[in-house]
């Protein structure tokens, strides 16, 4: 599998910070066995592209794995699942919505101004 290295960007999740990412190649495939081994070093996946920070002057962007059967959630955590418990979840086959992509789209806004890092 071949990796490339973006060019240094503005980061998106702290100010006065650049981010340098490496890149899986964007037209090779990458299976479940490949992800998981990825995953294992603290690459995260957008699309097909498995991506990795690799900025040369900050290291708090890492991935964080959580075992989930380990996990014991903390006050605020609990209080935070109390407060929510109204919400529920509903599966439903994939359709178009247009309440939903306009939230989504806000979101991406929020999240991503002027695009960039998806």
């Amino acid at each position: 599998m071949a990796f490339y290295i973006s060019a240094l960007q503005k980061c998106p999740y702290l100010p006065d910070q650049e981010e340098l990412l490496v890149l899986s190649d964007p037209r090779e495939m990458v299976g479940n066995a490949q992800y998981g081994q990825l995953l294992q070093k603290g690459f995260r996946r957008n699309g097909s592209v498995a991506y990795r920070p690799m900025c040369p002057q900050c290291d708090a962007c890492i991935s964080v794995r959580i075992p989930v059967a380990e996990f014991q959630p903390d006050r605020g955590q609990r209080r935070t699942w109390g407060r929510n418990q109204e919400i529920q979840i509903r599966e439903q086959a994939p359709q178009w919505d247009a309440a939903h992509a306009r939230l989504f789209a806000e979101y991406q806004c929020w999240r991503h101004p002027g695009g960039g890092h998806g």
